[in-house]
């Protein structure tokens, strides 16, 4: 009997992309090696992976200098709960700064056609404009401000000249 068909199975990875696996015999291989991340959250991985592996290897030389042999083990375990719990915060900060954009007043997907409010807060197409989300944002000062600065002040006494 012949192999059947791969399938595909729609997964949604860790930092909101979706990715296609193949259900073959070599996914699990393929899982365990990209830990299902994309490939940008992956080499970032690597790379905080390496940082850690620094830290842990350095904390560790510092806590031979400086302690016995009964606390050696305690430090360097504490080292590298410290080293291991900061790899996990700047993880959690690139997830949730790549992560899935939505409008602030609809919470839908915004996708590519993304507008942004004077206050950097993501909209859609319906909710983009000022009367739409309640932007407390003062569009008449702003509009003032901007004419009045390139313009120099009108003095009466030169008017008066002309």
């Amino acid at each position: 009997m012949g192999a059947s068909p791969p399938q595909q199975d729609l997964r949604l990875d860790t930092c909101g992309v979706e990715i296609y696996l193949l259900t073959t015999e070599m996914e699990s291989s393929k899982e365990t090696a990209m830990m299902n991340l994309c490939s940008k959250c992956q080499t970032y991985m690597m790379l905080l992976k390496k940082e850690h592996a620094k830290l842990a290897v350095a904390s560790s030389k510092d806590v031979v200098r400086r302690s016995s042999s009964s606390d050696e083990s305690k430090l360097a375990l504490a080292g590298a709960a410290v080293a291991s719990a900061h790899l996990a915060s700047q993880i959690s900060q690139v997830k949730s700064k790549e992560g899935l954009k939505k409008c602030t007043a609809c919470r839908k997907r915004v996708g590519l056609k993304r507008f942004s409010c004077n206050y950097g807060d993501p909209f859609g197409t319906v909710h983009h404009y000022s009367d739409k989300h309640n932007c407390p944002f003062d569009y008449r000062n702003a509009g003032q401000n901007v004419i009045a600065k390139p313009d120099p002040i009108i003095i009466v006494e030169k008017l008066n000249k002309i």
